[in-house]
């Protein structure tokens, strides 16, 4: 019996800008963000901040911020990369047999000046820090749930065709569910990410 892979196709979910100006995590930034950093299929990106007190700290974040597919610029941004493979044996795509593969890149502020702030500032900070990486950890679960449903809508498809029109519906949805999540928590300020 011949297994035949029949298609690889990338469907590109909020891959967003190059991500060249945004370097993988420091060493800083993942001792401060531990839980995005163990995700399974996320790369954590930081862009330096600097800053002796709130207001110069800001003023850095506004500078360096990243911009989401729109072209607005926030804080820190959550993209995703979905990808699914049909797989079928004697020249017949199967969707039951769909894969669906995904990858999440996380873009945060990484804060090089802590230690220079006031007690005060670093426990601003904190907070808002903290408030900022779990409203970005709630984006990568919808991805991670929508790679889940993306798979479970493809392999219901009577036929390939079928089953790509439902891969690209589904990631519609997950694209839906971010942008209602970030409505209902104002991009995450009333979950405390404000600075």
């Amino acid at each position: 019996m011949m297994i035949l892979t029949l298609l690889l196709l990338a469907l590109q979910t909020r891959t967003g800008p190059d991500l060249s100006a945004f370097p993988e995590a420091s060493p800083r930034l993942v001792a401060a963000a531990p839980a995005v950093a163990e995700f399974d299929h996320v790369t954590l990106h930081g862009y330096e901040v600097r800053g002796r007190n709130v207001r110069a700290v800001r003023a850095s974040i506004n500078e360096g911020k990243p911009a989401d597919l729109s072209g607005a610029r926030h804080d820190a941004v959550t993209f995703w990369n979905y990808r699914w493979q049909f797989s079928g044996a004697n020249g017949q795509c199967d969707p039951a047999r769909t894969e669906v593969t995904y990858t999440v890149t996380l873009v945060l502020p990484d804060l090089a000046t802590l230690d220079q702030m006031n007690r005060n500032d670093r426990e601003r900070w904190n907070t808002y820090f903290s408030g900022l990486v779990l409203h970005e950890t709630n984006h990568v679960r919808i991805a991670q749930a929508g790679a889940a449903g993306i798979q479970q809508a493809m392999r219901a498809a009577p036929d390939c065709a079928a089953a790509q029109a439902a891969g690209a519906a589904e990631s519609q949805k997950v694209g839906a569910a971010s942008a209602e999540y970030d409505r209902r928590t104002a991009h995450g300020r009333t979950e405390g990410a404000v600075f």
